[in-house]
């Protein structure tokens, strides 16, 4: 366990700021300073809860909340040499990318954990699926079998309380995307492969929608972490219900 102790017990310093970050101050502390301070003792550590300075056998470290993509401000022109984020997923791009930019120190090291999200998440595709990147970023997967804290009998009771992209997630760790989340409703197609009843492909399809349509609509779902969708939407003029 000592190596894993090494960044916080003053043996591993390099030059720069020790940051602590996640959503905010209270969930760092709910998180993940709870249960360290636990571990360490009370002689061990001082936290201000208010501003975030943290004393932590004998070192200085700052707890950061980065809600917003204003967070950046609060380490803009400071020089980083250790940093730890707590669900990193939900940090926002410009704040984990301003703190990278200020790691400077070929000592540098920074640490994340995080929950799995969509494989359009820009923490996937920018950084631990990136080729680019692949050497300097080692990256370790878990999935609730790792959990030793929960029991056998937790463990089982969360595996069939998820289901589907929740399961793939929280469950197997995987990077997915909720198939069929929208407009899932207008979709049918049952697994012999025919189209469903609201389904229709050219050689089905009424021949008035395309042909004598009176409007026609194309509403859009805009995504950034998300896939975007476009809809086609046609009305014929005939009234239903």
């Amino acid at each position: 366990m000592i190596p894993k102790l090494l960044f916080v017990l003053n043996q591993y310093h390099p030059p720069g700021l020790k940051i602590i970050f996640g959503v905010s101050k209270d969930t760092i502390y709910h998180n993940v300073l709870d249960q360290l301070f636990d571990f360490v003792g009370t002689d061990n550590y001082k936290y201000n809860r208010q501003n975030g300075s943290l004393t932590l056998f004998g070192t200085n470290w700052n707890v950061v909340g980065a809600k917003d993509e204003g967070s950046e401000k609060y380490i803009r022109g400071r020089t980083v040499g250790i940093a730890y984020g707590d669900e990193v997923v939900l940090t926002p791009r410009n704040f984990l990318e301003m703190m990278l930019g200020r790691m400077s120190s070929d000592e540098a090291r920074f640490y994340g954990t995080t929950n799995t999200d969509s494989p359009y998440h820009y923490l996937y595709t920018d950084f631990i699926n990136n080729p680019k990147k692949k050497a300097l970023i080692n990256s370790i997967k878990f999935t609730q079998d790792d959990n030793y804290a929960l029991s056998a009998e937790k463990r089982a009771q969360y595996n069939t309380m998820y289901s589907g992209v929740f399961h793939d997630r929280y469950i197997k760790g995987l990077w997915v995307v909720a198939e069929g989340a929208i407009y899932r409703d207008s979709l049918d197609v049952g697994t012999d492969g025919k189209l469903g009843e609201n389904e229709y492909d050219d050689d089905t399809r009424p021949i008035s929608l395309l042909s004598e349509y009176v409007s026609m609509y194309i509403p859009i779902d805009y995504g950034t972490a998300n896939p975007t969708v476009f809809l086609l939407v046609i009305d014929d003029g005939t009234l239903i219900g």
